[in-house]
Order: structure tokens, then C-alpha cells, then sequence
């Protein structure tokens, strides 16, 4: 299989539909995503996850799915205005509650100045 390198799993915890445009905000989650894993974390991204299943399940299920997954992440890392979204507010709560810790400062500060570049969020975390 290659190599054994252990990657800390990381919850990426993004604004979808509460703020700006849903398309928008799937892609800027998807870039997030990529710069964790170029930054050598394993990504969990429930924006990717759950894409285009809207309303074929009651929203409930798949947040609950959601933070059941997010338990079970090492870190996590927040991108976006995700302080105007109840979902985003309840995933961190629910990984602090857990004792889960936000990514170093290092890789946050390089994942939003990354993002910035990119144009991607109105504001970036």
C-alpha cells in the first residue's frame, strides 16, 4: 500500500448553505480541504461528504452523521465565516466537548493566507 506515514485526521468545519452562495462555498470547502492535504493532514470534509443530498434525507440525519464523524477526527480546523452558521457553532462545540483541538496556529494561519490568496470566503478564519 505504499507508505505508513500516520496522518492526523483533521474535521474541516465550513460555512455551506447559511451563508453566501451554496456552489460557492462547496468549492472554497473543497480548496480548504486540498490545502490540508498538501499541508500532510487526512481531511474529513462534511461539505464534500454530503453534496447534492439535500432534501433526500432530513437535515438532521446528516448533521447528526456529522458530528458523530467529527468525534472520531484527531483535530479540526475552521475556514470561512463560520461563526454565522449554527451548524458550524455546534460541530466546534461539539469537538471541544470531545477534547478534540484545533489545527497548530502555524497550519491555520497558512491555510487562511492560502485561502485569502485564492479569493475564496468573504472571510477567511
Amino acid at each position: 500500500m505504499g507508505d505508513t506515514k500516520e496522518y492526523p485526521v483533521v474535521y474541516l468545519i465550513s460555512p455551506i448553505m447559511s451563508t453566501g452562495d451554496y456552489e460557492e462555498n462547496v468549492e472554497a470547502a473543497r480548496e480548504a480541504a486540498l490545502i490540508l492535504w498538501e499541508l500532510g493532514h487526512a481531511v474529513h470534509c462534511p461539505a464534500l461528504n454530503t453534496h447534492g443530498m439535500a432534501g433526500k434525507l432530513p437535515e438532521e440525519v446528516f448533521v447528526t452523521g456529522e458530528l458523530a464523524i467529527a468525534r472520531k477526527c484527531d483535530l479540526y480546523a475552521v475556514v470561512g465565516r463560520w461563526e454565522n452558521s449554527k451548524n458550524c457553532l455546534d460541530e466546534v462545540v461539539e469537538m471541544s466537548l470531545a477534547g478534540k483541538k484545533e489545527i497548530p496556529g502555524g497550519t491555520q494561519i497558512e491555510l487562511s493566507t492560502r485561502m485569502r490568496r485564492l479569493k475564496l470566503f468573504k472571510a477567511v478564519t
